[in-house]
């Protein structure tokens, strides 16, 4: 479990080694390199995996939609809004 470690947040992290990340498999929270991640133990927590180069860029869903219904009523990281895009007032 790498959270601790990194900051408790997931993405590059020198802990993990260069190249890699502190990502959690289908975390819609976690930055872009973490869905193009490999080695995934399947274990329910961040964990250190390689990043495979380059890191696409994820579309944002549903882009100057109202979100916040859909999103459970919180701003931050939703599934709604696509992985690593986050549902935020304008």
């Amino acid at each position: 479990d790498c959270w601790g470690h990194c900051g408790s947040r997931g993405g590059y992290c020198d802990w993990c080694g260069v190249g890699n990340a502190c990502c959690r498999q289908g975390e819609a929270g976690d930055p872009a390199e973490c869905f193009n991640a490999s080695g995934f133990s399947g274990a329910e927590q961040h964990e250190c995996v390689h990043v495979q180069s380059p890191v696409p860029r994820i579309p944002v869903q549903h882009e100057a939609e109202d979100c916040w219904i859909y999103c459970g009523k919180a701003g931050g990281f939703c599934d709604w809004c696509g992985g690593g895009h986050a549902c935020c007032k304008f």
